[in-house]
């Protein structure tokens, strides 16, 4: 499938999601996550692969593949890209 590209108001928004989690990761060490706050995470992340679903099934399966754990560490891809990216 051949997305489109080109500035626009959804990749602003996307982008700002991503802030928003890292900024979210980079305050929040296990010891401070409350029930809520695990809540709300996981109901972002279900509005989020419901929008990737709307493209279409690979779309989706990034953000399984993204959110799956990995590796001994249990950190799956997208701490990986997290840290990778903070350098």
């Amino acid at each position: 499938m051949k997305l489109p590209t080109g500035p626009g108001k959804v990749e602003a928004l996307a982008e700002e999601a991503v802030v928003a989690a890292c900024a979210l990761a980079d305050a929040a060490d296990p010891a401070r996550w409350s029930a809520d706050a695990v809540e709300d995470v996981a109901a972002a992340l279900e509005v989020l692969a419901g929008a990737l679903a709307q493209l279409g099934p690979e779309c989706a399966e990034i953000l399984v593949a993204m959110i799956a754990p990995s590796g001994p560490s249990g950190a799956g891809w997208a701490a990986y890209w997290h840290r990778a990216t903070a350098q």
